[in-house]
């Protein structure tokens, strides 16, 4: 970091600390009222009342009860509509944005869920925990109840589409390439025809030369670094941005019988994690790392991330817990937990995966602080990993030895921009510490908005439509409290999440089970 970028820091951050305000640009709000739309058997959707609010569209809790078939049941009954509206909304812009030329559309989508359903049930579902699998059977009886069919397929598309190593953005380009060759090889026109078997084998071959897309970033912080000592941990969610996705903002709390409460943030459509908090003090997150190492023999992640915040009050139960359960591709993740700070001073544990490997790394690890890469115009090796005690934090590239030798970024701006946004997290902490200062909810939240992909700024949010933040969330785990915010507007009104509205979601008003 240059002078003047770290001096426009240091008066950020002094201003931050002397109000609850935003240096980057965003806003802060509390929920006033949760407002019942809609009720099934003991579940209950609400939408949400806010004391300050600039979003276009409302964000919606939905408080699910009962066993697992009843709460997916539920959720379909309630939110069926909406889903497919979401899944609809999605796959039109998409196709849209990444300008797919007319004839090639119907093509295009009809390969894309050919894939998605060969994959699920050939391949993700078969790892999925039987509770799990119910809910999902629970949503396809509620799809039915009120008269969608397929509703469960919705959902397992989607899940499906978390998991795929490229950007759909991209891989318009690649598909039509390879429909061209089949069409080539097999003397068609436009409307030549392919069969189901055939298109499936196109798509498989665009999706292994698409690039990929999804950047995202987590920290924990805890301890000495901190207001009382306490966890914050954070996720920003950096993907397809701009299309419409944020009508349909969800909170959803469920509630098994058999397991911890837990919450996740996201959209209607997705039925699993994108980031999220249980009762226990647990938080979960994600960031992308490409990886060589890939397989669908694995456990989905976004449902994995469910599984381990029904199954785990601390770090040791989750480590074991993703131990005993199988990778699919790259993923750096990371569970936090506000409980070890005091019985470990580890609030939280890095997982740098692929297929068949995970690195586990806690804060300061060796490992971490031996990484570099050789420069050949200066002829030395430099240093990017600048790890320290009772900080942890992901963007998307790793620095286990084995991870790093099988990474698909190497050389790319993809990994240039990774290492600044590493660095912009590093520099944040280190002023604070520098200052004496501990870290509070505002200024965990404004270290999280720092990080949320906004353009080419990371300490002010630009007055355009540039970026690909699209969820920001802080977590306070021991406090059952995180702040969330999304992506707003559309077309040239659209900003990111990072620069929007941080709503306070105190879950101790929903969950049942303390953090003890």
């Amino acid at each position: 970091m240059g002078f003047g970028a770290w001096s426009l820091l240091v008066v950020l951050v002094v201003l931050l600390h002397s109000c609850d305000a935003s240096t980057v640009g965003y806003s802060q709000s509390n929920v006033t009222s949760y407002n019942q739309m809609g009720k099934s058997n003991n579940s209950t959707l609400y939408n949400v009342t806010l004391s300050n609010d600039p979003y276009e569209y409302p964000i919606y809790l939905i408080d699910l009860w009962g066993d697992r078939t009843t709460m997916g049941y539920d959720y379909g009954v309630l939110l069926g509509a909406q889903i497919v509206d979401c899944y609809n909304t999605f796959f039109s812009s998409i196709f849209k944005e990444a300008g797919v030329p007319k004839y090639l559309v119907p093509l295009l989508e009809r390969a894309i869920k050919l894939l998605l359903d060969w994959q699920w049930n050939n391949w993700l579902s078969v790892q999925v925990t039987p509770e799990l699998l119910q809910e999902l059977d629970g949503i396809e009886q509620g799809g039915n109840a009120i008269g969608i069919s397929d509703l469960k397929s919705y959902i397992t598309q989607t899940i499906t589409l978390a998991n795929l190593p490229s950007d759909l953005s991209d891989l318009k380009f690649v598909f039509e390439d390879e429909y061209n060759q089949w069409k080539a090889q097999n003397g068609g026109n436009d409307s030549f025809d392919p069969s189901d078997s055939e298109l499936l084998q196109i798509i498989q071959k665009a999706i292994a030369k698409a690039p990929a897309g999804l950047q995202c970033s987590m920290f924990g912080v805890w301890g000495s670094r901190t207001l009382n000592g306490d966890l914050y941990s954070a996720r920003n969610l950096d993907w397809a941005s701009n299309l419409g996705l944020d009508q349909f903002k969800c909170i959803q709390i469920w509630h098994p019988e058999d397991a911890y409460e837990h919450s996740a943030v996201g959209y209607t459509i997705m039925y699993g994690v994108l980031a999220g908090m249980n009762s226990k003090g647990v938080s979960v997150h994600e960031a992308n790392l490409e990886s060589n190492q890939e397989t669908f023999r694995g456990f989905p992640w976004v449902l994995r991330l469910r599984y381990i915040m029904e199954n785990a009050k601390n770090i040791n139960e989750g480590w074991a817990l993703w131990e005993s359960t199988n990778n699919t591709v790259g993923f750096n993740h990371m569970i936090a937990s506000s409980t070890d700070v005091e019985a470990t001073n580890h609030g939280a544990l890095a997982i740098e995966t692929m297929a068949h490997y995970n690195a586990y790394f806690l804060d300061d690890d060796p490992r971490e602080a031996g990484a570099v890469y050789y420069d050949a115009d200066l002829s030395e090796d430099i240093p990017i990993g600048f790890p320290m005690k009772e900080a942890l934090w992901r963007t998307n590239h790793g620095y286990d030895p084995v991870i790093r030798e099988h990474y698909m970024w190497r050389g790319t701006h993809a990994l240039r921009w990774s290492e600044k946004r590493y660095m912009f997290a590093y520099e944040s902490f280190m002023y604070y510490q520098n200052q004496g200062i501990a870290i509070n909810h505002n200024d965990a939240i404004n270290i999280t908005a720092i990080l949320g992909d906004k353009g080419s700024t990371a300490y002010h949010c630009p007055d355009s439509a540039t970026g690909s933040n699209i969820i920001s969330v802080t977590f306070h785990p021991g406090g059952q409290e995180f702040w969330a915010s999304w992506e707003n507007g559309s077309g040239d009104n659209w900003r990111p999440a990072a620069c929007n509205n941080y709503v306070h979601f105190d879950l101790s008003q929903w969950f049942s089970q303390s953090v003890q």
